[in-house]
């Protein structure tokens, strides 16, 4: 009977050990602690763990009414509580804080290939290279229809040369209007000398004779008629004196007559005439010759104004000439260029890929299947196509904002092809982004150690990243739902100090880099404290 309480005390022993064994997970280390702790207890607390522990140990639903149960009764002590609390120790372990990225193979090594096109834009496709083909530096990529862009450069041949005639007439036409500009300057200051001369001389001269001409004629058929009036009077006195027979004397007088009457009646026209020269001919002459001196003048002032302006003209007309001819003759070497363009060699040997390549990603070929059929449009300067050299190969990632502060220039890490995970692969940071590539996003480019076995690794296959940013071998850590902010302010760390039998102490803590569900302590706490794993309840 004296042995029973130390036989009770193995038993309680073995119970506990066994039930921390069945709830293996991550509080096992703390279960068998206790169970430790457990063995030191009087043998009637150790019975009543054990039959807790049993109790505990029954089905998980049966275990949920239970203390669904247990919370209706009322509460224990609040000594007991504490001792009940779930804690955690602080380990000094190794900690190693790692980062994780996806990444894009990219080749060093890529050529886009677009038609740059300068005049001509119907780009019509006869043929295309297919998806994936290996080309060889200068094969033909695509096959273009030329019958347009052949018969505009034909039009063009014969618009130049008519252009040439044309200038070649200018050239000429100017340089004989040059030639004669000084001989048409000297004869319109001739002509308008003239002009001035013959107005003074008709006024001078030829009008006031004109007006005694025209006096002298109606006075000289005045005296013709008053000459054949005397003689027919003369006539008739002799005839009466003298023995002639009245027969002759009749003849000589009616010849007499007439010619008086001839003479009156040229004398009648004088009148008229002369009455038109004075008042109608000669006036009008002088109104035109005036006018004619005038017209003269004025002409000659147009002439003036007129000549070198013509010639001006025909200087700039022979200079349009020669920049029609010069943007023909511009017009169709581009469009000769534009066609040895449209041959579309491959700018290097490598594998085809239709579509572009955007910070490594491949736009893929859907967008431009229906424009590499036959009778399909592509678009000058449009990238349609880029051939890709398969080394050396580089991994393009991108580095959220709050990682920042962990690579840098040179940092190493471990790549891994999704498409061949078996393959271990390593990179050095070549580059980081100054600034952001999109929201948030910084970009890295990572140089790729391959080693001669690696084989099936293509550009635009994903990869997985790892770097290992923080390493510390005796770090003190705990489960990082153990440590708690303060309200007011997140920064202000701390956690619960267990202590047996006494209310636990709230205890001000400096943390560190955080690997999983551990944080890392640095101020505050040492290594085998305890903590409670929840606030308590009071």
């Amino acid at each position: 009977m004296n042995n029973r309480p130390h036989h009770l005390h193995k038993i309680a022993c073995i119970s506990l050990f066994f039930l921390a064994q069945a709830n293996a997970k991550p509080e096992a280390q703390h279960t068998h602690e206790n169970a430790t702790e457990e063995c030191a207890k009087p043998v009637k607390e150790q019975k009543a763990d054990s039959k807790n522990g049993s109790e505990n140990a029954t089905d998980p639903k049966q275990k949920g009414e239970e203390s669904e149960k247990s919370e209706e009764k009322p509460k224990g002590s609040k000594k007991e509580e504490e001792s009940k609390a779930k804690t955690h120790e602080a380990k000094r372990e190794p900690l190693y804080v790692k980062l994780n990225l996806e990444g894009v193979f990219e080749s060093a090594r890529m050529s886009e290939v677009s038609v740059n096109a300068k005049s001509w834009g119907e780009l019509t496709v006869l043929e295309a290279k297919p998806q994936g083909a290996v080309v060889k530096k200068g094969e033909q990529l695509v096959k273009f229809d030329f019958e347009k862009i052949d018969e505009k450069i034909s039009n063009l041949r014969y618009d130049l040369r008519l252009l040439d005639l044309d200038r070649s007439i200018a050239v000429a036409d100017l340089k004989l209007a040059e030639a004669i500009a000084p001989i048409k300057l000297s004869e319109i200051e001739r002509k308008e000398k003239y002009s001035k001369e013959d107005l003074a001389r008709y006024e001078k001269i030829k009008s006031p004779f004109n007006k005694r001409a025209a006096a002298m004629s109606l006075k000289n058929y005045e005296d013709t008629l008053a000459y054949a009036q005397e003689e027919l009077k003369q006539l008739k006195k002799m005839y009466e004196a003298d023995d002639l027979t009245e027969e002759t004397e009749e003849i000589i007088l009616v010849r007499a007559q007439r010619t008086v009457d001839r003479a009156k009646f040229s004398l009648e026209g004088a009148k008229i005439r002369n009455e038109d020269a004075l008042k109608i001919n000669i006036p009008r002459e002088d109104l035109e010759t005036k006018e004619k001196a005038k017209r003269d003048e004025l002409s000659s002032r147009a002439l003036r104004k007129i000549q070198p302006i013509e010639l001006e003209k025909k200087q700039l007309e022979s200079k349009k000439l020669a920049e029609q001819h010069k943007k023909a003759s511009e017009n169709l070497a581009r469009l000769e260029t534009d066609r040895k363009t449209m041959t579309v060699p491959s700018p290097t040997s490598g594998v085809l890929y239709r579509g572009t390549f955007e910070r490594g990603k491949w736009s893929g070929d859907t967008a431009l299947k229906a424009r590499f059929r036959k009778g399909g449009m592509l678009k000058p300067y449009e990238v349609f196509m880029t051939v890709v050299e398969s080394k050396p190969l580089f991994v393009r990632a991108f580095l959220p904002e709050a990682d920042l502060r962990r690579l840098k220039k040179g940092c190493e890490g471990k790549i891994k092809s999704k498409a061949f995970p078996d393959q271990k692969l390593t990179g050095s940071i070549r580059e980081v982004s100054g600034v952001p590539v999109s929201p948030g996003k910084f970009e890295l480019l990572i140089d790729v150690s391959m080693p001669k076995e690696t084989r099936g690794i293509l550009p635009g296959m994903s990869c997985q990243l790892q770097f290992l940013v923080y390493e510390n071998e005796e770090a003190i850590v705990v489960p990082a739902s153990a440590v708690f902010s303060e309200r007011k302010d997140e920064d202000n760390k701390f956690v619960y100090l267990h202590r047996e039998g006494k209310k636990p102490k709230k205890q001000t803590v400096k943390t560190g880099e955080k690997s999983g569900e551990n944080i890392e302590i640095l101020e505050g706490l040492k290594a085998g404290k305890k903590i409670l794993a929840e606030k308590p309840k009071n």
